[in-house]
């Protein structure tokens, strides 16, 4: 489950609002979430554009 961007975003989201942490301790989260945006962002152009030049 932790390969999943959902469940670093819930422990970063829990860490900041129960335990007030900065955002060195969330850091990791936060690029595992950062980096499934960038993935799914980069893998969307390259479909949409594959779809447009058809």
């Amino acid at each position: 489950m932790n390969a999943l961007p959902f469940a670093h975003a819930l422990y970063a989201a829990r860490d900041v609002m129960v335990h007030g942490v900065g955002f060195s301790d969330i850091a990791i989260d936060f690029y595992w979430v950062l980096g499934y945006t960038m993935a799914f962002f980069v893998l969307g152009v390259f479909l949409f554009r594959r779809r447009m030049l058809e």
